[in-house]
């Protein structure tokens, strides 16, 4: 019921109540960020609530995106397939896209993006999708909207970066859970 370029108000509510998912959010062993468990007809996700609440919501989208596809048999995805994009497998690749594409609509990124994107522009498109800013730059260098990857993550890497910018954290039930 969206428009294509509007974000998801809250996530989890979205896929328990509207798709009828139930969604566990827990601690999970070792590096595992969640899971997608489907017996027959009935699917449950579960999302390593120890993790950041961006981390948390993309894991979420990511899980979501195994149960809409029908995705048979997906192993546990850790951080490193969901979060830092080191998917190989093509369900894991899809899963990736279809969170991206759940989270922060291409064309709702290209309507806040006006010539070469900067940390501010990447803050401003977190903050309004509710991502890391490093989903946010992921983002629009998949969409071919900058031509400064490297030096956006350069950017991203200092630590003092986060000194004296932080996106707004959406407040969603998602990270209201402790």
């Amino acid at each position: 019921g969206l428009g294509v370029d509007e974000p998801i108000t809250c996530l989890l509510t979205t896929i328990e109540r509207d798709a009828g998912v139930p969604v566990v959010v827990a601690a999970l062993p070792g590096e595992v960020a969640g899971v997608c468990l489907r017996a027959g007809s009935r699917t449950c996700l579960f999302v390593n609530g120890m993790q950041y609440v961006g981390r948390r919501r993309f894991t979420l989208a990511h899980e979501y995106g195994h149960h809409a596809m029908g995705h048979e048999g997906a192993p546990p995805d850790s951080t490193q397939t969901v979060i830092n994009g080191l998917a190989r497998s093509p369900i894991e690749v899809q899963a990736n896209a279809f969170a991206a594409e759940l989270l922060a609509p291409a064309a709702g990124v290209r309507a806040m993006v006006d010539g070469e994107p900067t940390l501010e522009t990447l803050g401003r498109i977190a903050g309004h999708f509710g991502v890391s800013m490093q989903s946010a730059l992921w983002r629009v260098n998949n969409l071919g909207l900058t031509r400064r990857d490297a030096h956006l993550r350069r950017e991203l890497a200092d630590p003092e970066l986060y000194r004296w910018a932080r996106p707004a954290e959406r407040d969603d039930e998602l990270a209201r859970i402790g």
